[in-house]
């Protein structure tokens, strides 16, 4: 004796339904995962814009801001040196008239957003006996390029030529673009870095 199934009498999850009811289940899993970061990735602040920002920066600063258009990556002794002067921008002096950048702030010296931070350094073997790349600053009393370290470096009218904040030491993303210029008839390198 068989049985047939009755219409008014509900039948059982056979192992089909449970296959399909699975199967959609870890597809709209799978869908949820996959496109929804993607949907919201426009509104998440990422680091992308750092590597055109720092050459734009680097560009710009060697290229003419620091220097004159015509004579590119030759930088001018005062306009470079008033740059990296931060205690002129803490007085509230702001930029030299005479020089082609404007504001207190680095980032409106530099032209950019205040969206990253941004640090300009300009380094260079200072001497003959030096290994590796130093922080150079300006001698005011001899007019001249000296070592960060070097006891030529420390008076009153000396400038550290680094400006901005301190580039992070640990494991954060940082894009660095270098520009080789020429300050006081010496080759220096000009690092930019944002983070």
């Amino acid at each position: 004796m068989t049985r047939s199934p009755s219409r008014d009498r509900p039948r059982g999850q056979t192992t089909l339904d449970f296959a399909i009811g699975i199967s959609l289940f870890l597809v709209v899993i799978v869908f949820v995962f996959s496109f929804v970061p993607g949907m919201l990735q426009p509104f998440v602040v990422t680091g992308a814009e750092h590597p055109v920002m720092a050459d734009r920066v680097g560009d710009r600063l060697a290229q003419g801001q620091l220097g004159h258009p015509e004579e590119p990556f030759v930088l001018e002794n005062d306009c470079a040196v008033e740059f990296f002067n931060d205690s002129r921008y803490d007085d509230g002096l702001g930029s030299p008239s005479d020089c082609r950048y404007d504001g207190n702030a680095l980032h409106e010296r530099a032209g950019v957003t205040n969206t990253s931070n941004l640090n300009v350094t300009l380094e260079g073997n200072a001497s003959a006996g030096v290994a590796g790349s130093t922080t150079l600053c300006w001698d005011g009393g001899t007019d001249s390029l000296a070592q960060e370290a070097s006891s030529d470096c420390g008076d009153s009218d000396d400038v550290t030529l680094t400006t901005g904040g301190a580039p992070p030491t640990a494991n954060d993303a940082t894009v660095t673009a270098r520009r080789v210029v020429s300050l006081a008839g010496e080759d220096v390198t000009m690092k930019v870095v944002v983070w």
